[in-house]
């Protein structure tokens, strides 16, 4: 029974470091996306979030909130940080966050969405070289993607 107890609070603390993880991806979100409107008004360029006028519909949410992030960590935060962390380089750590962070950002195309999601990046490798766990990486990343998704223009 005390087994099962020490079981049941540390399934707890997990779930509420999860928890908690996810709210900082929220509190990122809104500075990330003013960071990126104020950048384009500096250059005179319109920004225009993408699929800012899509209804949100479940795919969309599910894709969004769930799936997008469990691949890109996987992928950024597992594969790419993990190669990079693993060789004998002296900084390799800090290298496998820069290089996760620049792989994350580049295939978003437009130089704004590539500064904004280079910080984003950045944000999720420090978290993994924190906690040295995919599961912070990937409760923050849905916790940035419900912020950027929310309000919604319209539930279909």
């Amino acid at each position: 029974t005390r087994r099962r107890r020490r079981t049941r609070e540390t399934d707890s603390r997990r779930v509420a470091s999860l928890v908690a993880w996810a709210l900082t991806g929220c509190a990122i979100q809104p500075g990330l996306a003013l960071w990126a409107v104020r950048t384009c008004a500096l250059v005179g360029v319109v920004f225009v979030p993408p699929d800012a006028h899509a209804p949100l519909t479940a795919t969309r949410a599910l894709s969004l909130c769930v799936l997008a992030p469990l691949f890109e960590e996987r992928l950024y935060r597992g594969l790419v940080f993990g190669a990079v962390a693993a060789t004998p380089a002296r900084h390799a750590r800090a290298l496998a966050v820069l290089a996760s962070s620049v792989c994350f950002a580049l295939p978003h195309l437009e130089p704004v969405h590539v500064a904004a999601t280079l910080l984003a990046g950045l944000a999720l490798g420090s978290a993994r070289r924190r906690t040295g766990r995919l599961a912070p990486c990937i409760a923050m990343h849905a916790g940035m993607n419900v912020a950027a998704a929310w309000p919604p223009t319209g539930f279909a």
